[in-house]
């Protein structure tokens, strides 16, 4: 379920201008959004990005903790602070990490339309307007049962090419898929740049159970 924001406590910020000199002035330059689901990847590739040294840590910081605790007491720059102190986890590299799961969508892109300056734009120029130079990755599973929600229609209806990444190429290749993602933001990658995946794979026999149930109650009697 996604959270409902109230207005009555979150009231209009300052111009997006002055949010936007905020994240550069922290040395933001660019900014990498890994866009997913539950389960497909995004944490083994934020880990295998942040460990090359060549960008930030790609976090969820628009989850259920901060719907939670951040968003019922933030005050007029209450958001402004929080994504601004967020930065602080690009690590002198640049480059700045949010992972979003589909269901944070709708709360990211309302808050960030609460600054000045904004009004009559749509997802993609309301994202420009903030970040420096974002990139986008879609991560999803060729198994659409175990992704359960895609990301298709967001990234057409803004016409947005993100750089596609599967589950199961990940996990084949962690490497290669790292250095995909690399190069889409830019960075300098050394040829003999080690990187290899430390994250389990979190899939078990129950998640493979549940959809082994799902696909039976689909099928004709």
């Amino acid at each position: 379920m996604i959270a409902v924001v109230r207005t009555s406590v979150v009231r209009l910020g300052s111009h997006v201008s002055t949010l936007r000199r905020r994240i550069k002035a922290a040395g933001v330059e660019r900014t990498l959004f890994i866009c997913s689901t539950p389960r497909t990847g995004s944490t083994m590739l934020g880990d295998l990005l942040a460990d090359t040294g060549l960008v930030g840590h790609a976090d969820e910081y628009f989850g259920e903790v901060f719907r939670q605790d951040v968003v019922p007491g933030l005050s007029r720059r209450g958001f402004d602070d929080y994504l601004v102190a967020c930065t602080q986890h690009a690590h002198g590299t640049g480059t700045f990490g949010i992972k979003l799961h589909w269901d944070q969508v709708e709360v990211f892109l309302y808050l960030l339309r609460l600054r000045r300056g904004l009004h009559g734009l749509d997802d993609a120029a309301v994202i420009e307007a903030i970040f420096p130079s974002p990139s986008f990755v879609w991560m999803r599973r060729r198994d659409t049962v175990a992704q359960a929600v895609s990301w298709r229609r967001f990234f057409a209806a803004n016409a947005i090419d993100p750089l596609r990444v599967t589950y199961e190429e990940l996990a084949a290749d962690p490497a290669f898929e790292a250095r995909r993602v690399l190069a889409l933001v830019g960075a300098d990658v050394p040829g003999d740049l080690p990187i290899a995946a430390v994250t389990e794979r979190q899939a078990d026999a129950v998640n493979e159970d549940w959809i082994r149930r799902y696909r039976e109650l689909g099928r004709p009697g």
